[in-house]
């Protein structure tokens, strides 16, 4: 195949200190890299090609979506990259990837059916995919799909394969070249190689020659790579060639066995704290503490009283993001959209 001609897409963004941090939410990362992990063991994918279209993070976020539906309601719908990407493209092509998890969370993604993300039977070029549907009917669809929130992976192997099994997917953006993206097992840009950017649907993990890996779905269609997958290795995992990684963070049920935040609370004071790997994270209000709670479904024991010094030992994360303030902000910014619409009317 001539990958050339593939579309790519994803655009660089430097990480968001506000953003909710997935490992900010555990103790620790349990994997068994022996035993692995992969999606395809419980269903099974529709591969897609997103043909010339820059349309790669709407592509893998919608396949998301679609494996986020089959765990949480037994149904595995077939749901539009068009309908994500014509909401959230840049003018020069291609997309944020944090952008397509917002309106994820915010809106939704609804029915391949309703907004198709093919011109016929051929995959799409930029300026199909660009065309935006505004009917009533997709508004509602997208409206029963959206999650509670998702959260930013740090560039740790563990972490994301811990994310893939306990959150059932996560995306991440790879910087690569056509040279190296050639074969099942792509390898990082070499000096001198044009470098471009590219959103991928983590699916499973597993150790490959005494190497760990990450078994992720491309959207350049089941003629690539192994019927549609590739195999990331922990080589790439340096410097900036793996970023972007984000996993929704409100998948029901999560195993007894993961080991959830320790909260804590300092002698003498009524501020509460988040400890995870050695740093703690002040919660700014009993909003987003009841959020993690009932929005993330993050189990939270009652506060644990520690001394000045056991405090001290934890490194200042700073404050989680306010859900209260996060609410209120969002709520301008929708009365002046709505404002702004009126009277452009």
């Amino acid at each position: 195949m001539d990958i050339k001609s593939k579309g790519k897409g994803l655009l660089f963004r430097s990480p968001d200190p506000r953003a909710i941090k997935y490992g900010a939410l555990f103790r620790e990362f349990l994997v068994d890299w022996n035993k692995g992990f992969d999606l395809r063991d419980f269903l099974r994918f529709k591969v897609e090609d997103q043909g010339t279209s820059a349309s790669c993070v709407s592509q893998s976020i919608s396949k998301y979506a679609e494996v986020f539906d089959k765990f949480e309601t037994g149904e595995a719908p077939d749901l539009s990259a068009r309908d994500m990407y014509s909401r959230i493209y840049e003018p020069g092509g291609g997309a944020y990837v944090h952008r397509g998890m917002s309106l994820w969370v915010n809106r939704g993604i609804p029915m391949e059916g309703l907004v198709p993300s093919y011109e016929g039977y051929r995959p799409p070029s930029e300026e199909f995919m660009r065309q935006r549907s505004e009917s009533p009917s997709v508004e509602s669809n997208a409206f029963v799909r959206r999650i509670g929130a998702y959260a930013a992976l740090s560039n740790n192997i563990d972490e994301y394969a811990h994310a893939i099994e306990n959150s059932k997917g996560i995306v991440f953006g790879v910087a690569g070249t056509n040279e190296g993206w050639q074969t099942v097992f792509p390898r990082p840009p070499k000096e001198g190689e044009e470098v471009w950017y590219h959103l991928l649907f983590g699916a499973g993990f597993k150790k490959i020659d005494g190497k760990k890996h990450i078994i992720a779905l491309n959207s350049w269609g089941e003629n690539w790579g192994d019927k549609g997958f590739c195999y990331v290795s922990e080589d790439y995992f340096s410097g900036s060639q793996i970023f972007g990684g984000q996993t929704a963070t409100d998948i029901q049920n999560l195993p007894e066995s993961i080991k959830m935040l320790d909260l804590v609370k300092l002698q003498n004071s009524q501020d509460q704290w988040i400890v995870s790997a050695g740093f703690r994270y002040r919660i700014p209000d009993i909003e987003t503490k009841n959020w993690y709670r009932d929005g993330l479904k993050i189990i939270l024991d009652e506060p644990r009283i520690v001394t000045q010094d056991e405090f001290d030992k934890f490194q200042d994360g700073g404050s989680i993001p306010s859900w209260l303030l996060d609410l209120k902000l969002k709520n301008l910014y929708n009365d002046m959209k709505d404002a702004y619409e009126q009277n452009s009317d």
